[in-house]
């Protein structure tokens, strides 16, 4: 279950905007696949933010090492393609020269 990240006691906004802190919403979230039941969240914007940055990091970085291990795998597949199309490439020069 997400958590409040509003700390509105001790919080410097909450005080200074005699408590209608412009930093503060409350979310609604709807538990996965339960529609009929939902929850509310004090947030505070910039705490969800960085929260939400974080995980979206977390995310991003997989991908990017999933993406650079496929990449890795690609190139094992393709070196012996490449040589033998390269081999290829030679033969025809060479019998151009010959063919001259």
């Amino acid at each position: 279950m997400i958590q409040n990240t509003c700390k509105k006691e001790g919080c410097l906004f909450w005080d200074l905007f005699d408590k209608k802190c412009p930093q503060h919403f409350i979310n609604t979230f709807y538990p996965e696949g339960k529609v009929d039941e939902s929850y509310q969240v004090d947030d505070c914007a910039p705490i969800r933010t960085m929260i939400m940055i974080k995980e979206l990091h977390g995310r991003l970085l997989g991908t990017q090492q999933a993406f650079e291990e496929q990449r890795n795998k690609m190139q094992e597949i393709l070196k012996p393609i490449n040589e033998f199309v390269n081999m290829i490439k030679m033969l025809e020069q060479e019998k151009r020269k010959e063919l001259k």
